[in-house]
């Protein structure tokens, strides 16, 4: 398949090697933040296949404690990557990402972060990050955005841009790093039992902002909705498939190309 075009279905041999699916939620799960019939019911079909869904977003906490308690999903990594939520024995865990939980000065610096930046809108769900700090994006200016920028450098910390928030992660932590940060938690709370570089040739991830293009990098199959191929010039790392469907009805286009094969084969 030509890599960047068209998503037209698997491989035989792609589809015997995927044993995970790695995924944003907000715009890659969802559809104008609702999650549709479609897209749970992917979900379920992952779970029934016998493989393991992991959830990397820039979502809060809050969120992600939903998630975890009421989508058929194996782990959340929230808030780009400072912290990751399962199920262990029934009851949900709450891991704090190395790089944040060692970090003394964490909250001060976020703190002047947020000071620097009064005239932003919070995001609607910043009362429930433990972590990073998110603004909605709807009405950031340009000059607004570079002064978030700058301040977040300042403190040692980043911006990410999805496509409905802009996130400020203090720390050296982003969604694709932060798997292999976790990994070896991951191993133990959800049962993994392959070696990282084996997780990553196994899986197949799926985004739709900038945010994910640490993703699409890292994994060899990863696949960008129809967001994705609209704002293709501003990716300097695309996908290796594209489909035109929007949100979560790409997501469910592709597993069930995945899940009815495997019925099939």
């Amino acid at each position: 398949m030509e890599r960047f075009g068209e998503f037209s279905g698997f491989t035989k041999e792609e589809r015997a090697g995927i044993r995970f699916v790695v995924s944003d939620v907000d715009d890659t799960l969802t559809n104008d933040g609702l999650l549709y019939p479609e897209a749970l019911s992917a979900l379920y079909g992952i779970r029934e296949s016998g493989r393991k869904t992991i959830l990397v977003t820039g979502g809060s906490a809050g969120w992600a404690d939903i998630y975890i308690r009421q989508w058929p999903v194996d782990a959340v990594i929230a808030e780009s990557g400072a912290l990751m939520l399962a199920k262990v024995d029934g009851k949900v865990v709450y891991d704090t990402n190395p790089l944040v939980a060692g970090d003394g000065t964490f909250f001060d610096r976020r703190k002047r972060v947020m000071e620097a930046n009064s005239d932003l809108v919070f995001s609607s769900d910043q009362y429930c990050r433990l972590y990073d700090i998110a603004y909605d994006r709807n009405g950031l200016e340009r000059k607004q955005l570079a002064r978030l920028v700058d301040s977040a450098a300042e403190e040692g910390g980043h911006v990410l841009v999805s496509s409905i928030h802009a996130n400020v992660l203090m720390g050296d932590y982003a969604k694709g790093s932060s798997l292999r940060d976790f990994y070896p938690i991951l191993e133990e709370r959800i049962g993994l039992d392959v070696p990282f570089d084996e997780f990553l040739a196994s899986s197949i991830a799926f985004g739709d902002g900038l945010n994910d293009q640490e993703l699409f990098a890292l994994f060899p199959r990863s696949v960008g909705n129809a967001r994705v191929a609209k704002n293709r010039n501003d990716f300097s790392c695309l996908p290796l498939y594209l489909c035109s469907k929007e949100g979560g009805f790409a997501f469910a286009h592709v597993i069930a190309d995945l899940i009815r094969r495997d019925h099939v084969l």
